[in-house]
């Protein structure tokens, strides 16, 4: 629903509805249609400047050069709108919307923080995590068990790509994102064989196909030059892949709370991968001990996401190399319950947690939140809180928002007092 609702107000023109659902609903705006199409294509094709602006300051794709880029050029209805385009193709819509999942992803490829196996293609060394690679794909899962279990893997001199289309390859496991330009695609097409990735081998032909089929069609008015893949076109959701990883980070009765039944393993269930839960622990990297209860989790997915994490495997590290001593990854959480501490897991892992519907629980994972400097996770909050308000807590959720700076909630609340002013005031 929300995502007919997503291309209805791109084509009409209804801004406010779109914010909504970017800032509320937290939106995938590269989603597409029947006809392949975008919501940024339909507000360019359309003419609405301001809704084509909001669409790329969170993270639409137009490079230029592509099929969407140069598709949203060509189908653009003025000039100014082509203007806003061409500007925004200076910068990769992968930099935008920093606190977005798609974000971290893309950090923890590139940065190579925390990395426990490193490739070398013709004398490059190239960083990347055993947790990312294997839930992606069924043959890596197994290569990393078997052949590549070291932690350096070399490539032979005569190997039929490079360090840039490998690397690239490696992103792609990371951001479902993979950009290959026309000259290059063989490389590509050979490294997707090489890893059993079937489906994204017939979409780079078919994109391919029709990418020249377009630019042909235009008679030089437009120029595409390379294809870009991304996780809508494959209908893959790269959150599932991950729940795999959480699965193993949470101990029961966490993970039945926090990942709903339909999706737990759900590439297990559709057939696609044959490990079990036990063949992932294997690739955790840190233990966290809350009150008894252990959570094997990933350092990738916690440095990444929070800086209070990212300090606090840095200090371990430093603290173990100082005195010699190997560095265990086990660490003791004194500040937090279980259950809260679960909820903080099964975010940074899938962007999504099952948040109490308990006033007094909500408000410990907002301490937990403030702690741990999770501002996507606040934001679940804030719907959560707004979802049980009554006369008997709004008053105190209005200290809540404005103790923890939460604008939204605030604004809620007021809404709610101004509606029900007598039964709050007999409450009071």
């Amino acid at each position: 629903m929300d995502v007919t609702e997503l291309f209805r107000c791109c084509r009409t023109g209804d801004i406010e509805k779109l914010r909504y659902l970017i800032d509320v609903k937290d939106i995938e705006v590269n989603v597409r249609d029947n006809w392949d199409s975008t919501p940024l294509y339909y507000a360019c094709l359309c003419g609405h400047e301001d809704m084509v602006e909001l669409l790329l300051k969170n993270g639409s794709r137009c490079e230029a050069h592509t099929f969407d880029g140069e598709r949203c050029l060509y189908g653009a209805l003025t000039d100014d709108i082509r203007r806003i385009l061409r500007r925004y193709n200076a910068i990769n819509s992968d930099f935008m919307r920093r606190e977005s999942y798609d974000e971290f992803l893309r950090r923890s490829f590139e940065q190579g923080m925390f990395a426990d196996i490193y490739f070398v293609v013709h004398d490059e060394t190239i960083p990347a995590h055993r947790a990312i690679l294997a839930t992606r794909s069924a043959y890596l899962a197994e290569m990393l068990q078997t052949k590549w279990s070291e932690k350096m893997v070399f490539f032979p001199r005569t190997a039929e790509f490079n360090p840039g289309q490998f690397r690239n390859m490696l992103k792609y496991f990371y951001t479902g994102k993979l950009d290959v330009p026309f000259e290059e695609y063989e490389a590509y097409l050979y490294l997707a064989l090489q890893f059993e990735l079937w489906q994204l081998t017939k979409l780079i032909k078919s994109r391919l196909e029709k990418a020249k089929t377009y630019g042909a069609s235009k008679r030089g008015f437009v120029r595409v030059s390379m294809i870009s893949i991304d996780p809508a076109m494959e209908g893959k959701n790269l959150k599932e892949d991950f729940t795999k990883l959480a699965e193993v980070a949470l101990p029961e009765p966490f993970r039945s709370q926090q990942l709903p039944e339909e999706s737990m393993f759900i590439s297990q269930l559709l057939g696609d991968v044959d490990y079990e839960l036990d063949d992932f622990s294997s690739f955790s990297d840190v233990c966290f001990d809350v009150q008894g209860y252990e959570f094997y989790c990933n350092k990738v997915f916690f440095c990444h996401r929070s800086d209070y994490f990212k300090a606090l495997f840095e200090f371990s590290q430093t603290a173990a190399t100082n005195q010699d001593l190997e560095d265990d990854c086990r660490i003791t959480i004194h500040d937090v319950t279980p259950a809260v501490f679960a909820v903080v897991v099964a975010y940074l892992y899938i962007d999504d947690a099952e948040i109490p519907c308990d006033f007094d629980e909500i408000y410990d994972v907002i301490c937990a939140v403030e702690m741990y400097l999770l501002p996507g996770l606040k934001r679940h909050c804030t719907n959560a809180m707004i979802e049980i308000l009554d006369v008997s807590n709004v008053l105190e959720a209005v200290r809540v928002s404005r103790t923890f700076a939460m604008p939204r909630l605030e604004s809620e609340c007021c809404r709610f007092i101004a509606e029900y002013m007598d039964e709050v005031r007999v409450n009071f």
